[in-house]
């Protein structure tokens, strides 16, 4: 597609096809003749010879997300005089005007999310992408650009784990192995199921203590874990489901007895392909040892904490158990966490000291803890990226690929007997990612469409599908599901958020891309979480 093109489309057809679809149910806000009056006399005030002749929208360039229907406003530096006391008051004139400006393209008061007094001479509201165009075209406008995905800074230790070496880059990208369709059981002190990090991936769970089905933290031990292994921005396999298992009480504290029974209730309720995360510990217990042991057998992989002792993993259950994943702490220059068990009963190192997770006050609180329960659920979290590509694996093979992939000789003070093992979650434990259909070559097949489709945020789906020469027409539809997905096609290449041939960019799932006498060639066909979605399916028609 040629600049030229992508330029007519953004500004006149894309506009259109937006306007006739809501222009219906657009709001007119209630003013009264002053008001209309007073709120030309702003506009024709900022509209003088000096201003920009036409304000450019701005789409930024992000791995986090646009938000669609949301825009920042940028006013001309002449739009609101801030050197005339004898005028209404900066900020009420800047308010007027930005109401002013709305109602000129059709929107009502309320669209206004915030106009900004100090920090940013403009103004936020919800717009289409035309009537983000009309306010760009106003001289009182220096710029419109699209809202988009803000996050809290990237937690060090799933940073540090997808790169060999220091610096840290700032970037974790889980792609598709994320932990879908993994199970991942966290045996603590429950969870908070409500928290942004884990909401609408926690599946059923068990509370030990108090003999319920509600495993509800009322610690922050069991949460800030979860989210470690599984959470949306802070976990290592963010997309794996979480179950929680509550076996330690509000201090923090719990029994033997209680831990076997949660082990014991994950034997018995695990769904496949399934990983538990052990951030506990205590003195030796063969009792608890065997209980471990037993769960791994029935095909559960075992990530447990080395302990905050500073001695020997071995004198610790259930650290010791041989079958299981037993994880010291690292700090984030490489070195062993002062705390950290060590020794021979340890399988690998990960991150621990300074970890920021979830807690449990609030459903976007978040806390810094060390300690090697925050280095245990890196590993689980990696367990579950493994499974997500190869789901068959035993909890042997799953533990055998894990330490041969980690970063050696990176770690200093690991201590005497220690492996030098520093987790990576890299393409050798990634593996192939997973067919997100049942078309194992990823070739559509035209009337025959494929069903079920599901991915993460910021995920891609590739298909391609083969046009002949003469065909008439050739039309890819999605459709159905849950979410926000977006279309992609491109003929000759696999199509990114800025190239592409063909791109509806519309709310929900429900998008088509049509060509009349299509060229003859390879169509790559490609569906983007704009947000999570599921159940959505994809076809191709060839006429």
């Amino acid at each position: 597609m040629s600049q030229v093109w992508k330029f007519i489309y953004k500004t006149t057809i894309a506009p259109f096809f937006i306007l006739t679809t809501v222009g219906c149910i657009s709001d007119s806000p209630d003013a009264d003749g002053a008001d209309e009056r007073e709120l030309d006399g702003l506009l024709a005030e900022a509209r003088h010879d000096d201003a920009p002749t036409r304000a450019k929208l701005r789409i930024p360039l992000t791995d986090l997300g646009l938000i669609k229907g949301t825009y920042i406003v940028r006013l001309a530096e002449n739009a609101v005089q801030q050197d005339d006391p004898g005028k209404v008051m900066v900020a009420e004139r800047r308010r007027r005007l930005a109401e002013g400006m709305v109602a000129r393209v059709g929107l009502p008061k309320a669209a206004l999310r915030h106009v900004y007094e100090s920090a940013l001479n403009g103004f936020a509201a919800d717009m289409t992408e035309a009537e983000a165009l009309q306010l760009a075209d106003d001289p009182a406008v220096e710029f419109v650009e699209q809202d988009q995905v803000m996050q809290t800074t990237l937690a060090w230790g799933i940073d540090r784990i997808d790169q060999r070496s220091l610096p840290l880059d700032d970037v974790y990208t889980p792609g598709h192995a994320d932990g879908r369709d993994v199970h991942t059981y966290v045996i603590d002190t429950g969870i908070r199921a409500t928290h942004n990090e884990l909401a609408g991936r926690v599946g059923p769970g068990r509370d030990l203590v108090d003999g319920d089905d509600t495993p509800v933290d009322c610690h922050g031990h069991g949460t800030h874990v979860a989210a470690s292994l599984a959470g949306k921005t802070h976990g290592v396999a963010p997309g794996a489901t979480i179950h929680g298992v509550r076996v330690l009480n509000c201090n923090g504290s719990g029994s033997n007895a209680d831990v076997i029974a949660g082990i014991d209730w994950v034997r018995l309720n695990h769904v496949k392909p399934a990983v538990a995360n052990l951030s506990l510990g205590g003195g030796v217990s063969q009792a608890l040892d065997d209980a471990v042991a037993s769960a791994i057998s029935a095909g559960v992989t075992f990530a447990i904490s080395a302990g905050n002792d500073n001695k020997s993993a071995c004198d610790s259950s259930p650290a010791r158990t041989p079958s299981a994943i037993t994880v010291g702490s690292t700090t984030n220059t490489d070195g062993r966490s002062s705390f950290s068990n060590l020794g021979q009963c340890l399988d690998i190192f990960a991150p621990g000291t300074n970890i920021v997770s979830a807690w449990y006050t609030s459903n976007t609180a978040t806390k810094t803890l060390s300690g090697t329960s925050m280095a245990s659920p890196h590993v689980a979290g990696a367990a579950a990226r493994y499974l997500s590509s190869h789901p068959s694996a035993s909890p042997q093979e799953v533990r055998d690929a894990l330490v041969q992939a980690a970063t050696v000789d990176k770690i200093t003070g690991a201590g005497t007997g220690s492996p030098n093992r520093l987790l990576y979650v890299g393409i050798e434990t990634a593996g192939p990612p997973p067919s997100p259909s049942p078309s194992p070559s990823g070739s559509l097949r035209s009337g025959v469409p494929l069903t079920g489709l599901s991915a993460p945020v910021g995920a891609w789906i590739h298909h391609t599908f083969p046009v002949p020469a003469g065909a008439a027409r050739v039309r890819f539809q999605m459709s159905g599901g849950v979410g926000d997905a977006d279309l992609y096609v491109k003929r000759g290449a696999q199509p990114t958020v800025t190239s592409y041939d063909c791109r509806p960019y519309l709310l929900g799932n429900v998008e088509t891309c049509t060509s009349n006498n299509p060229a003859e060639g390879m169509y790559h066909v490609s569906i983007r979480a704009y947000g999570a979605f599921s159940g959505v399916s994809l076809a191709a028609n060839l006429e």
